[in-house]
């Protein structure tokens, strides 16, 4: 994986190891050319409990290899699903939970079929630097704005017990941070 200014604290943290593999898995697959972080990774202050944001980049050409390939990507996950949306031509997201209960969002994308713009901050980790110039760039605001008008023109899960169950799992993970942080300031005290 590529150096960025955020890489030693990523280092000391325990998705570590989970980041690395993933890169590794990419690096591996002929249909992907690259994978970017987005994300708290990315902008250098992740903590033990953030979540890993990918984007793994289609090699010209190959979406629907590289989208049948998406598992290998996840080593012996605990839990993998696929958010229900509206499909878009050129990107498709999954999530996965690993056995470290490490949440893992990632988006197959082909940055040219122009559904997926850029926004700083990010990070190469695997492939060529010009990897995140295939990308249509925005600003930060842009991107924040367009995630709030995607939430409100969201549908709801056509089936109850998946929205349930994302909502019990968000809850949980939430609960779970939270403990977490209160028991390293206790120590921290």
């Amino acid at each position: 994986m590529r150096e960025w200014p955020g890489r030693e604290r990523a280092r000391s943290l325990r998705q570590w190891p989970t980041l690395e593999g993933v890169a590794r898995r990419v690096a591996q697959l002929d249909a992907l050319d690259g994978l970017i972080a987005i994300g708290s990774f990315a902008r250098g202050d992740a903590d033990e409990l953030s979540d890993i944001d990918l984007l793994a980049v289609v090699a010209p050409g190959r979406f629907d290899e590289a989208w049948a390939e998406r598992r290998r990507l996840a080593s012996d996950p605990l839990l993998m699903w696929e958010p229900r949306s509206r499909p878009a031509k050129g990107i498709r997201w999954f999530t996965w939970l690993t056995r470290e209960v490490i949440k893992i969002e990632c988006g197959i994308v082909d940055p040219f079929a122009g559904e997926r713009d850029l926004a700083e901050p990010f990070v190469v980790l695997v492939g060529d630097d010009s990897l995140a110039d295939r990308f249509p760039r925005i600003s930060p605001s842009e991107l924040a704005e367009r995630r709030r008008q995607r939430q409100l023109e969201q549908e709801p899960p056509a089936d109850d017990a998946e929205l349930a169950y994302g909502e019990l799992i968000d809850w949980k993970l939430y609960e779970l941070k939270k403990a977490v942080r209160r028991g390293l300031n206790k120590r921290a005290v």
